[in-house]
Parts: structure tokens; C-alpha cells; sequence
């Protein structure tokens, strides 16, 4: 394995990009993939079968596609963005010192986010969906049990905060390879392999999620406490995802070769998705798990590719994107299950509903945000920064001891 083939901090490949070194097309790459929520849950009222917590009577089975296509790599893709900036941060940081800001940053949105947002968004919900006079007992059912309602799509700060935790305690555990790369003669042949150690690296988080989700079934029931509240389903699931972004920024050559076309994978990620949209019902389910993982690693690449040959240079307007995304996020399900009421009574066609839903709820979110970033307390809460302080990394290098 590459782990066997990994030297100490005098071995390295390549160091780790300097503290003054910025490499935004991460920055909006993230930005991009937590706005994609924003279309991604504007299909779920119109997608076929219903079955959301708001359904249009008018359903579609196009918008179902694009539901399930974005699906398939959205919060993958986020996950090896993640990992990557983790690794980033912790070569330069004192790990206790980047897990206290972790904190900050994850752990103030996640309270806000269940006392308020959460709540305000099923009070949305009931006033929609209960009988008259049923509006209180509808909100309190869907907010006051603990289960998956809880966290709605608050549940991946939860399981960064889980990783963040991890990855820090690990440093803390074994100080000595907080700089740990691959060494210079693996890094190579890694490069020149990257793509086709991508997809084997694909087929092995298949394998994994496959083995790892069938004794989840035996200790952990799929409406526990531990899978729903806890989210710890979401927590093995994301895993590789994170820890491959470990990798490549622990690997010069990968973190060089990800940057470029790859088009056979592309090609592979693409059929599985295909197949998955089409095929699913006919497959074993663990043929599912490897296309799954085929299909995220794949469109995921492609999407760092796009996004470094479009943004690999700063952009003050992608800059200010990248800054307000994360309270877009925290704020786009509540502001679309409300815009849906007003949305859906509408005479138009399915699509033109969707796309006005969509573009509503961002620019409703857009201009919460020009309100947040003017008050350091809104800042606080919805970002977890403090004054004057940025999404972007800005990291400041371990003291001289």
C-alpha cells in the first residue's frame, strides 16, 4: 500500500504549499459544490413518487434525473475538498490550535442552525402541508423527536467536526509526521498513473461502502439514533472521500495530475452514472456501491479539472462567492421550503417552476448574506468567523518552539 511507501518529513516529495501560497480553485470549488444544494433540493418537491417533506402535485421525472445525477457527486466531491484542506491545515497549524477554530467555525452554525434554521424551515413545512388548527402539532412531530429530522441538511457539519477531530488527534498522537508525504520515487510513478489509480481507488471505497454498510445493518439500526442524529451512516460513508483528499494534498504528483483532463476517467465516471440512472433496480447492490464510488471520483476530477482551468487565479467577484457560501448553505433549504409555497400555486410549467424556485432561493440567500457580513454577531453565527475574517485559507505557520 502507498502508506508503506510513505518517508518521514526528510524524505518528502514536495512540501506542502507555502503559508503565502493560495490556490483558490479549491476555494471555489468547494463554493460551487454547496451552491449546487441549492438546485439540488429545489428538484426534491417535483421529483417522482413525492415523498419529500413538500411535494408539488405536479412531478417530474426529468427534474428526478437531475436530482439523482447531482446526487451522486455533490457532497463526494465536498468531502475530498475537505480532506484536502485538513491536510493543508495541518501542516502548517498546530493541531490543537486548528481544532479549536474548527470548532468555532462548524460548532456555532450547528447550534444556530438546530435551535433556529431548523425549526423555522419545519414550521415552513407544517404551515404547508398540515389541516387547520393541526399546524402546532405538525411542527412539534417533525422538531421535537430526535431522529433524521433533526439535523436536516445540517448533518455534514457534524461529520467534518467527526473527521476534523480525527484527523487533529492523529497529528497530536504522532507529531512527527505532521509534514508526512509520499516519497519522491512513489510520488512519480503515481502521477503517471494518477487516473488509473483513481479508479482502483474508486472500486476500493466501493468494496468498502458495500462491506462496511452490511454490518452496519447488524449493529446499527438504518433509524437509530447513532445513524440519524448522530449521522455516523454519514460519517463511514464520506470517509474515503475525506481521506483521499488527504492524499492528494499529501501527494505533489496527484495534487499536479488532478488538476488536469483525465478524460478516460471521465468517460468510466460518466457511464457508471448512466448506468446508475438507468440500471439501478437491475444491478446487485454491490456492483451499485463500486459504481457509486466509480461514478463520484470520476465526475469529481472532471469538476477540479473545469474549475482550476476556469479559476485558477483569484477573482475578487469569486472571492465574495466563496466568502458567502457557507451561510447560503446554512440558509437555502429553509428559504426554499417557504419561496416553494408561493412558488408552486403558480401557472407555469414544472421546469419554469423549478428554475424560479432555484434562483429565488439563492438570491433570497444572496441578499441575507449582504445583511450577515455587516454585523459581526450574524457573521459569527452563520459562518462561525469572527470579525474580519475569511472563508478563504489564510493559514499562519506553526511557531518556532
Amino acid at each position: 500500500m502507498a502508506v508503506a511507501a510513505v518517508r518521514g518529513a526528510d524524505q518528502l516529495s514536495s512540501p506542502a504549499p507555502s503559508p503565502s501560497t493560495r490556490e483558490p480553485h479549491w476555494d471555489a470549488l468547494r463554493a460551487l459544490l454547496m451552491l449546487l444544494g441549492i438546485p439540488f433540493h429545489a428538484t426534491h418537491p417535483f421529483r417522482a413518487g413525492g415523498g419529500w417533506m413538500i411535494s408539488s402535485p405536479d412531478q417530474s421525472v426529468p427534474l428526478t434525473y437531475v436530482m439523482h445525477f447531482l446526487h451522486l457527486f455533490r457532497m463526494h466531491g465536498f468531502f475530498v475538498i475537505a480532506g484536502y484542506f485538513a491536510a493543508m491545515l495541518l501542516a502548517r497549524r498546530d493541531p490543537a490550535e486548528w481544532l479549536r477554530g474548527r470548532m468555532t467555525r462548524l460548532g456555532i452554525p450547528l447550534v444556530f442552525g438546530l435551535i433556529v434554521l431548523v425549526p423555522i424551515m419545519h414550521l415552513g413545512v407544517a404551515l404547508q402541508s398540515a389541516p387547520p388548527g393541526g399546524v402546532l402539532a405538525s411542527w412539534a412531530d417533525q422538531t421535537l423527536p430526535l431522529s433524521r429530522s433533526t439535523t436536516e441538511h445540517l448533518w455534514f457539519l457534524i461529520v467534518l467536526i467527526y473527521y476534523s477531530a480525527l484527523a487533529a488527534g492523529l497529528v497530536m498522537l504522532m507529531p512527527g509526521r505532521r509534514l508526512v508525504a509520499i516519497a519522491p520515487s512513489l510520488d512519480r510513478r503515481i502521477a503517471g498513473h494518477a487516473g488509473l489509480l483513481l479508479f482502483l481507488y474508486a472500486v476500493a471505497t466501493g468494496c468498502f461502502t458495500f462491506l462496511v454498510g452490511k454490518m452496519e445493518g447488524r449493529v446499527m439500526a438504518e433509524d437509530s439514533f447513532a445513524a440519524d442524529v448522530l449521522t455516523l451512516h454519514f460519517a463511514w460513508m464520506y470517509g474515503p472521500y475525506f481521506a483521499l483528499g488527504m492524499i492528494i494534498q499529501r501527494t505533489a504528483g496527484l495534487r499536479s495530475a488532478v488538476t488536469r483532463w483525465m478524460w478516460p476517467l471521465t468517460v468510466i465516471g460518466a457511464g457508471a452514472a448512466f448506468v446508475l440512472l438507468t440500471r439501478t433496480s437491475a444491478l446487485p447492490w454491490a456492483l451499485v456501491c463500486i459504481l457509486r464510488a466509480v461514478a463520484a471520483i470520476g465526475l469529481s476530477q472532471f469538476l477540479i479539472a473545469g474549475v482550476f482551468a476556469l479559476f485558477n487565479r483569484e477573482h475578487p467577484w469569486v472571492k465574495e462567492v466563496v466568502d458567502a457560501s457557507f451561510a447560503i448553505y446554512l440558509l437555502h433549504l429553509p428559504a426554499l421550503v417557504f419561496l416553494f409555497w408561493a412558488v408552486d400555486g403558480l401557472p407555469l410549467p414544472v421546469t419554469a417552476r423549478f428554475l424560479l424556485l432555484t434562483i429565488g432561493t439563492l438570491t433570497l440567500c444572496w441578499a441575507a448574506w449582504l445583511v450577515i457580513r455587516r454585523h459581526a454577531v450574524l457573521q459569527l453565527l452563520f459562518s462561525g468567523l469572527s470579525p474580519g475574517a475569511r472563508t478563504g485559507l489564510a493559514p499562519r505557520p506553526i511557531p518556532a518552539r
